[in-house]
């Protein structure tokens, strides 16, 4: 049977894709009617797969953690920078990366990621305890006579 000038048959389509085309929003949508249907499901199709390659922020945390571990440091510093980037607010990770930073004698970066750790969660166990570390590191002496040194000042 003949279809009507203007219609045509159309791929079935499954709700998400559906979903995505309503969240265009209108003046975007005009545009994106004048590409025609296979150009726009081509785009939702290239849009899917560019969400489900994007990195995972524990896993790359885990292999952060993995890195440093094994004393690769600048594979850790790249991989923690990059959990950053992803998840700013993963206070794991900039804790995580000051140790490395200060194990490198990089104090001034170190310390930049331990302000940010402490703006967002300033009575974090992990945090104040991993500066503690670091501020240990930095003076070249143990945490237990650190703690005496602060409680003779105190």
């Amino acid at each position: 049977m003949p279809r009507p000038p203007g219609q045509f048959e159309s791929p079935s389509l499954d709700p998400a894709a559906l979903i995505s085309i309503a969240s265009i929003p209108p003046a975007r949508r005009c545009s994106l009617d004048r590409l025609g249907l296979g150009a726009v499901l081509l785009i939702l199709a290239l849009a899917r797969a560019t969400a489900a390659q994007s990195p995972d922020p524990h896993q790359l945390f885990q292999q952060a953690d993995e890195a440093q571990q094994l004393g690769d440091t600048e594979l850790a510093i790249r991989k923690y920078q990059e959990v950053i980037r992803l998840d700013p607010k993963m206070i794991a990770a900039r804790a995580n990366l000051g140790i490395v930073l200060v194990s490198l004698g990089r104090f001034d970066e170190a310390i930049a990621q331990y302000h940010a750790a402490l703006a967002q969660a300033p009575t974090s166990d992990l945090v104040l305890r991993t500066l503690f570390l670091a501020t240990c590191h930095c003076f070249s002496i143990t945490p237990f006579i650190f703690i005496n040194i602060v409680e003779r000042l105190v």
